[in-house]
């Protein structure tokens, strides 16, 4: 199956330049030039404004590389399928992780892969939680290391295990003597009592950002006095120097040695929680190559379920 049409236009919207497009294309560059004014031409609308450096998508333009996706989804699919039929080649799964998350989840999945999975090659994406849930949305990742995100219709979720957000404070912080012993290894504290406190939060595109905004909702109010940082361990340097208040979910706090100790609490009414998984779609083609990956994720992640 060929999707010349599809194919071009994706190459456009990935460089947007014609000359780069067209070497990775193998064509000249009138010739993608001519293509693309055609195509236009038929659909009665601009895909593209030249007009601008680098060119950018009209609003039609969105459309169709959103559409031509979709399609080249539908087509690797079918393409997979057919040649396990009738070739038995090796399947192909395109994986997401956050880079935080990335070095403790990569090097024992590569390790599994390479020691029982020798006919799946795995392709690996990382980046920020929201991006990577966008390209689970838009077809271009079969599976997804993540925090779910309440319901999530049309994927499944393999659950590996769960975690609390945590409230991060320096370890000489006056207000933590008010926290209330729990039954679990963190003691609870009431956040209102850091509303006039500076927060050292992290982008919304984090996934981390989407429980911190959630409690702030379900408390009412959002901090008046905060700081963006878009790495999670500057976060914590600072808040470990005494620079802030702050947010971390609690495997993160393994992952950093800080010059200086803090303190952790559980908050939320009730304390909130978040559940780690694979993520995959539900009505997508898996191989049963991808099927026996989910049982080794789970087997992997097994010795980290938490309740």
């Amino acid at each position: 199956m060929q999707f010349k049409e599809q194919v071009y236009v994706l190459t456009l919207e990935k460089y947007r330049n014609f000359s780069k497009a067209a070497e990775e294309l193998g064509i000249s560059q009138p010739a993608l030039s001519t293509f693309l004014t055609n195509l236009e031409r038929s659909l009665g609308t601009q895909l593209f404004n030249r007009s601008a450096k680098p060119m950018s998508l009209t609003d039609a333009g969105e459309l169709y590389v959103r559409k031509a996706r979709q399609v080249m989804r539908l087509k690797d699919e079918f393409d997979l399928e057919l040649a396990h039929l009738v070739k038995g080649r090796s399947a192909r799964i395109h994986v997401g992780v956050q880079h935080i998350r990335a070095p403790h989840i990569v090097p024992p999945l590569m390790m599994a892969q390479h020691q029982s999975f020798s006919n799946l090659e795995i392709i690996l994406h990382e980046g920020p939680g929201e991006d990577l849930y966008k390209m689970l949305r838009e077809g271009q990742l079969d599976l997804l290391f993540a925090n779910t995100r309440g319901d999530q219709p049309g994927w499944d979720a393999l659950p590996l295990f769960n975690e609390r957000l945590l409230l991060v404070v320096p370890h000489d912080h006056p207000m933590a003597e008010k926290a209330n012993k729990t039954s679990g290894p963190y003691p609870w504290i009431d956040i209102s009592l850091f509303r006039n406190d500076h927060f050292v939060l992290l982008p919304e595109s984090y996934s981390i950002r989407y429980y911190m905004d959630q409690l702030f909702h379900q408390e009412g109010w959002f901090p008046k006095d905060f700081a963006v940082y878009s790495q999670t361990e500057v976060s914590l340097r600072m808040i470990s120097a005494s620079c802030g208040v702050g947010f971390v979910l609690e495997s993160y706090l393994s992952y950093f040695q800080l010059p200086k100790p803090v303190m952790a609490f559980s908050v939320g009414n009730p304390p909130v929680q978040t559940e780690f998984a694979a993520v995959y779609p539900r009505e997508q083609y898996h191989s049963i190559q991808f099927r026996q990956l989910l049982d080794m994720i789970s087997f992997l992640f097994s010795d980290l379920k938490k309740t």
